[in-house]
């Protein structure tokens, strides 16, 4: 129940964040709730890590690790790319 609970949680908040990095995109300019929504939702990850690893679920963990990593880099870089390309935008 609660892992459910920490990985929709932090699907919604990486979701907001790259919809406030759109947003900021769309006004020229950076936008620091969205990187704060994005650390959030790695936070959420995390803890979701050491739910299961607190459970003893090591199996869980070893199949999910690498689809976790790859979520949130792409999280991570897509984040970073959006705020990144409102800033350039502002500087104009």
């Amino acid at each position: 129940m609660i892992s459910g609970v920490l990985n929709l949680s932090s699907l919604g908040l990486g979701l907001m964040a790259w919809g406030f990095g759109l947003n900021a995109l769309r006004k020229r300019r950076m936008s620091l709730m969205s990187f704060i929504l994005c650390l959030l939702a790695l936070i959420l990850q995390f803890a979701e890590l050491t739910h299961r690893a607190t459970m003893g679920d090591t199996s869980a963990i070893l199949d999910t690790i690498c689809a976790i990593t790859l979520a949130a880099v792409t999280l991570a870089a897509g984040t970073v790319f959006l705020n990144t390309l409102a800033h350039f935008l502002d500087s104009e």
